[in-house]
């Protein structure tokens, strides 16, 4: 799954907005500059089945890969 932030009010993905490439998992809004993720996405970050072992929060304006 390929997440991308889209804007429902244009009705348009956000160029700068939250962007995972695709991996096993999903993403829940914390407020509206976090996500709560479960991602496969990074190093060390998939069980031997291929799906997210952690959940960790993403914020807007860092890396994805970035520990918290």
């Amino acid at each position: 799954m390929t997440l991308r932030e889209f804007d429902t009010d244009t009705k348009l993905f956000i160029d700068d907005g939250f962007i995972l490439p695709e991996a096993k998992g999903s993403g829940v809004w914390l407020d509206s500059d976090t996500l709560v993720l479960l991602s496969s996405q990074g190093d060390g970050m998939a069980a031997t089945t291929g799906y997210a072992r952690t959940v960790r929060l993403w914020r807007r304006g860092t890396h994805v890969d970035k520990r918290q």
